[in-house]
């Protein structure tokens, strides 16, 4: 779960808890809570994280597109697709 500390829509802080709190109660074992500094809503380097400032915006913040590339690979690693590609 990636999560932006200026997202106004869903608070950090409290959204960690909140979702923390769904994965354990529905036995999810598998998941990272992460909060991506200086990152608006959309994952995107803001300064302020509101809605006015979306227009000038143009960049992820720093590890977003990493961490989610290594989220999917490490999620995909074992799909019988992603043999099929390795075998090619």
């Amino acid at each position: 779960m990636l999560l932006g500390e200026l997202d106004w829509a869903i608070p950090p802080k409290e959204s960690a808890v909140a979702f923390e709190q769904a994965f354990k109660k529905a036995g999810n074992k598998s998941y990272e809570i992460i909060v991506l500094p200086k990152a608006n809503h959309g994952h995107l380097e803001a300064e302020t994280g509101y809605f006015s400032e979306f227009p000038r915006l143009n960049r992820n913040v720093s590890g977003y597109m990493d961490k989610m590339a290594s989220w999917v690979l490490e999620k995909t690693k074992e799909h019988p697709v992603s043999e099929k590609l390795k075998s090619k």
